[in-house]
């Protein structure tokens, strides 16, 4: 509980530090699946639960970005070439 103490208070102190000026962007991805992994399925006892498998599973990367400091956010599937278009934008 220490050590998260110390580094989120060095954090807060580069933050502080950032001149004005600066933009502060915040991005986060996550991958999203046509077909979640199946969790729990329900069988008679002792018997194999069916299981439909396509062999294909489509899936998206899903991006975000937002700015602590105005509440600017963005989101997109496009993958990099969304990452660089964002870099583009008026974020103050």
């Amino acid at each position: 509980m220490i050590r998260i103490g110390r580094r989120k208070g060095a954090i807060v102190r580069r933050l502080k530090q950032m001149p004005a000026s600066a933009v502060l962007l915040i991005e986060d991805e996550t991958i999203l699946r046509l077909y979640p992994p199946l969790r729990a399925c329900w069988a008679m006892r002792g018997e194999q639960a069916f299981v439909p498998i396509t062999g294909q599973n489509a899936k998206r990367v899903l991006f975000g970005m937002i700015n602590p400091r105005t509440g600017l956010c963005a989101f997109n599937a496009e993958g990099l070439s969304f990452l660089s278009n964002m870099m583009g934008l008026p974020w103050k």
